[in-house]
């Protein structure tokens, strides 16, 4: 199997997309390729606007989540550019998603986490592997589903002789605090970036504060300052999360109610303080003989930020992971096409965690299906390569990519099943579906029909040694047209499937019924 992922992440500052190429050959990590897009305004601002309840909102969700996979792909094809790489030497991508809603163990005690992305078409505009639905086991298991960059930090960033923190500015804040026990807790702040950038759009047209400039121009209002802090979630002890449920411009206004006519860049001052001090309170709380803090995230870049934490924790060392060879835009990113790796794997993160379940579990779903065959030229999906885990299948070519639903793509490429010339030429054998016991098979073939055709089913035993599922699905027939076409299908599913191998093992012949076959023709 390659050692060569790439990793996805949009965060809370809903910007845009990071995306890197991950190299975990040597153990460690190393990034052949970065790259990022920026959200078009009416993507943005739709996502903004489902962090809060509205009209037809599962409608419209799923169309942003189709438009923010597009951006994922065009990141995807940026990142195979940089990298030289074909997409057929990526074992898998981590793609995060877009988080709109997050509200673990509450409500009904399980509560949610929503982030939206659609895998399948993901797959489709790729032609690689995705790993997806990373934080919805973590609720599922008692956690926060969130952070879960912690893994990834201690792998990386842990030391033998020193207490490391490592605290993440996206749009939220959160810190890793790693000891030199090998012991950890993460947990999120407070607001990163989020409230400073929508205030500091709003006054001055610019995204972002450019280096913190314009808040280091201001002065911060006490008053203000200690009313934002007053927020009971500050005094929360972990494990606990956040999001733009909590922390978004309705709290903010809420907060300045009090103070009309304040000055913006005093806002814009007060704002910036209101993170340095929530992550410095945190870090000093739970962990007061921190020596170094490495910043990661859009905030390590802002300069007045910098320099506020280090005022404020003039005990530890703070710096930019840069200095410990990870540039703070590439951290998030790498994080995830860690978790896909361990994922695709089956690695279970076995590590002292800062909201762990009582049995370790492998985050990180495999939700598609690609369908291929062995013939070059017959590749619909614009002649992508699919990476798969046996030799004997090196041969292979994406013929259509399948989630493992509704066969959606097959509708978007306007295939129709029952009458395609090319699937019932070459009797190609769909996998729709797997259940205890038996595999569920759908032929649109005239071939399967006759009475001799058979369909054999084997298994990889290396894919299932990887949690994954390859089948050679054999069509043998003396119909017109078909002389023994050799079809292919890797299903990529999850570890609930890992006894697969036992359920199927040796040649397997199922007979879709007459009745089935005559309806798909």
């Amino acid at each position: 199997m390659s050692d060569l992922f790439i990793g996805l992440m949009s965060g809370t500052s809903m910007d845009g997309v990071d995306g890197v190429v991950a190299d975990f050959s040597s153990g460690g990590v190393k990034v052949l390729a970065h790259a990022s897009a920026p959200f078009a305004e009416p993507l943005r601002a739709e996502l903004m606007a489902l962090n809060a309840s509205g009209p037809d909102e599962l409608h419209r969700a799923w169309l942003a989540g189709n438009a923010l996979m597009r951006v994922y792909a065009e990141v995807v094809r940026q990142l195979l550019a940089t990298s030289g790489q074909a997409a057929a030497a990526i074992a898998a991508l981590g793609a995060h998603g877009q988080t709109v809603r997050h509200r673990p163990q509450q409500f009904d005690g399980t509560g949610y986490t929503i982030q939206l992305a659609q895998p399948a078409l993901l797959a489709e505009l790729t032609g690689i592997r995705v790993v997806a639905d990373f934080r919805s086991r973590d609720v599922a298991a008692g956690g926060q589903g969130a952070p879960l960059a912690p893994f990834f930090h201690q792998a990386l960033f842990a030391r033998a002789d020193e207490t490391v923190g490592v605290l993440n500015v996206g749009g939220i804040s959160n810190v890793t605090l790693l000891r030199a026990d090998r012991s950890m807790t993460g947990f999120d702040c407070g607001p990163g970036n989020a409230l400073m950038d929508a205030w500091c759009l709003q006054h001055t047209g610019a995204p972002y504060d450019d280096d913190g400039r314009w808040a280091a121009s201001g002065r911060v209002l006490p008053d203000l300052l200690a009313s934002m802090l007053a927020e009971p979630f500050f005094r929360q002890a972990p494990p606990k999360s956040t999001g733009r449920d909590l922390f978004n411009r309705p709290w903010l206004d809420a907060h300045l109610r009090r103070f009309a006519g304040a000055a913006p860049v005093d806002v814009q001052a007060t704002l910036t303080e209101l993170t340095a001090r929530a992550c410095a309170a945190d870090v000093e709380r739970h962990a007061p003989g921190l020596q170094r803090l490495l910043v990661c995230g859009g905030g390590a870049l802002n300069g007045h930020l910098m320099r506020r934490l280090q005022a404020l924790l003039p005990k530890a060392l703070v710096q930019s992971t840069a200095q410990a060879g990870l540039p703070p835009q590439q951290v998030e990113a790498a994080a995830f096409a860690w978790l896909a790796m361990k994922a695709v794997r089956g690695e279970k993160l076995e590590l002292k965690a800062p909201r762990a379940p009582e049995a370790p579990v492998c985050w990180g779903n495999l939700p598609a299906l690609v369908v291929g065959r062995r013939e070059a030229g017959a590749a619909a999906a614009g002649g992508l390569g699919v990476r798969v885990l046996d030799d004997e299948l090196g041969a292979l070519q994406v013929f259509l990519v399948v989630d493992l639903g509704a066969h959606q793509v097959l509708v978007a490429h306007r295939v129709d099943q029952q009458r395609n010339p090319v699937l019932r030429h070459h009797g190609v054998v769909i996998v729709r579906d797997l259940v205890e016991r038996e595999a569920v098979l759908e032929a649109g073939a005239a071939a399967a029909l006759h009475e001799d055709a058979q369909l054999e089913v084997r298994i990889a035993s290396s894919a299932i040694r990887s949690a994954t599922f390859a089948a050679a699905l054999s069509v043998n027939s003396s119909g017109a047209g078909i002389s023994a076409e050799t079809f292919w299908a890797t299903a990529l599913i999850g570890t609930s499937f890992v006894n697969a191998g036992s359920m199927l093992r040796g040649p397997h012949r199922p007979r879709p019924s007459r009745a089935l076959c005559r309806q798909l023709q």
